[in-house]
């Protein structure tokens, strides 16, 4: 009964004693100078992106966008795609269905305006599996403030990867809204006041 007793004590010391810490990564100078490279390859013909950056330190974060490089993608048969600067730091190439199959081998190179050279490893091409069905639901997320919630929307997919290579898939959910009236024009204002006859209902929300 003791022992039982001193753990609890001892629990709730130790609950008591903590915080909450900041912590301030010691990172040298020439670390806040890293580049930062982003991009993927789709089996999708069309525009294959890659954004060329620079690091910034943790205490002032920002996007450095790196200009004037030369970009280019090859394959497995040595053919070569070069990237052309559509925006600071975002380098863009068209590539044909053909030159998209699943199984496909690609490297990335890079040459800086400083002339360093980066290199990629090779990343082949998967074939992802078919999306069976999308669909979404309305749920309520609590917040900070008693009471108050966030209403959105959750979107799922479904799909069967059995057999597939892919393990890691990739969603871009693109959004359109719609904005509804809470009530109907009833009369509107050109230097004086006119009635809608009948009240427009258009722009009302139905529901």
């Amino acid at each position: 009964m003791w022992r039982i007793k001193w753990l609890t004590t001892l629990l709730w010391v130790v609950v008591v004693s903590s915080c909450i810490k900041p912590y301030d990564p010691v990172i040298e100078a020439n670390d806040e100078k890293k580049y930062v490279v982003t991009g993927r390859i789709t089996d999708a013909e069309g525009f294959q992106e890659v954004h060329i950056s620079l690091s910034s330190p943790v205490s002032a974060p920002a996007y450095r966008p790196v200009k004037d490089c030369y970009v280019s993608i090859s394959d497995q048969s040595g053919k070569q795609f070069v990237l052309t600067e559509a925006e600071d730091g975002i380098y863009r190439v068209w590539m044909e269905a053909a030159d998209l199959k699943a199984g496909n081998v690609f490297s990335l190179s890079i040459t800086t305006p400083d002339g360093k050279q980066l290199q990629s490893g090779n990343d082949t091409l998967t074939e992802s599996p078919q999306i069976d069905s999308v669909y979404y639901f309305i749920e309520k997320l609590p917040t900070a403030v008693p009471g108050i919630v966030d209403k959105g929307a959750r979107f799922c997919v479904d799909l069967d990867a059995t057999g597939s290579k892919s393990r890691y898939f990739k969603w871009e959910v693109t959004e359109t809204w719609e904005y509804h009236a809470a009530h109907p024009v009833e009369f509107y204002y050109d230097g004086g006041f006119n009635a809608v006859i009948p009240p427009d209902f258009s722009n009302k929300n139905a529901g």
